[in-house]
């Protein structure tokens, strides 16, 4: 045995060498693990009450990895970070009270997750459209005639408000093999879930909301 570790110990060495860079070169490869959101609170979308906290649940993830984690708010505000086991938590300092405010988390370059939340704004008058027809589980909708048409001037603000407050009133209301849909209130939609998959069809109506060219976030949804 020892003569053959002596005559053949430069094949041994580059055998081990070369077995020793392959496993390198594999760990170097292995796609990194990231984060995963799996829970936020509150729920992205239109909140009534101040926001003092945002809690985010991560899976596959490590308190250093949190630690690590970049939070970008727009508009900025101040927020202070808290690690705990797998959650990060955000802590505002003062609490959003008012506004929208548009959130995304960040590790090594990659953007892991973005929601956004509409606060109450300032008091001012709402435009409600007047409900007409009625189809099922909704109230379709129509505008309420125009005061003042006389003026355009007025016409156009009235017009913009609307839209404002119901981007989606064109497309409203809307019916498929999976969901019927139309607006309840001021940014506030009610969807009927008709499938049993919810998940799969909940994301197929925001996903119906985005292609429209409105961010989802923006609405309070109803879900029936």
């Amino acid at each position: 045995m020892k003569q053959f570790v002596k005559k053949y110990w430069l094949v041994i060495f580059l055998a081990f060498l070369a077995s020793l860079l392959a496993i390198i070169k594999w760990t170097s490869q292995a796609p990194a693990i990231f984060p995963k959101v799996i829970s936020l609170e509150p729920l992205p979308g239109a909140i009534s009450s101040p926001v003092s906290q945002v809690k985010i649940v991560f899976s596959q993830s490590t308190a250093d990895q949190l630690a690590r984690i970049q939070v970008k708010i727009t508009p900025s505000v101040n927020f202070e970070k808290i690690v705990a086991d797998d959650q990060l938590k955000i802590n505002f300092l003062p609490p959003l009270e008012q506004g929208s405010y548009f959130f995304e988390i960040w590790y090594q370059e990659k953007q892991l997750y973005s929601w956004s939340y509409k606060l109450p704004e300032e008091e001012e008058e709402i435009i409600s459209p007047q409900p007409t027809a009625k189809i099922s589980p909704f109230q379709e909708i129509s505008p309420t005639p125009l005061s003042g048409a006389g003026n355009p001037r007025e016409v156009e603000e009235i017009v913009n408000r609307l839209i404002r407050y119901y981007p989606l009133i064109k497309y409203l209301p809307f019916e498929n093999n999976d969901f019927a849909a139309n607006y309840l209130g001021p940014l506030k939609l009610g969807v009927k879930i008709k499938g049993q998959d919810k998940t799969r069809i909940k994301q197929e109506v925001l996903d119906w909301i985005q292609d429209k060219g409105v961010d989802p976030g923006i609405h309070e949804i109803v879900w029936q």
